[in-house]
Formats: C-alpha cells, structure tokens, sequence
C-alpha cells in the first residue's frame, strides 16, 4: 500500500467513524443489551482515535 491509499484509507476511516458515533448516541442505548452498548462505547473510542491517526498521517513527512 503506497503512501497516497494509506492516506485516503485512514481518512475514509476517519470519516466513517465520526458518521456512526455521530448517528449513534448515549440516549439510544438505554435499557440496551451488552453488546449494543460496547459496539457503541467502541465506536465512540475509536472516533478520536482515527482523527488523531489521520492528523498525524497526514502531516507524517
């Protein structure tokens, strides 16, 4: 994987995960099984973390 599709693939990524923690939120979980509130809780945790991985490939020299 060249440097350019690692860069589309980690923004595509990025973005993907903002629309679904975006969509999603605390208030829907209510009463919710455990899986529905740990797919959730891992789609909140790994929003910041692709923006912050595609920050730092996008300024990575």
């Amino acid at each position: 994987m060249n440097k350019k599709d690692y860069r589309v693939a980690v923004s595509v990524l990025a973005f993907v995960f903002s629309i679904l923690s975006a969509g999603m939120g605390y208030g829907f979980m209510g009463n919710a099984p455990f899986q529905v509130k740990f797919l959730c809780g891992f789609v909140f945790l790994m929003t910041p973390l692709s923006v912050i991985w595609l920050v730092i490939a996008l300024f990575r020299k």
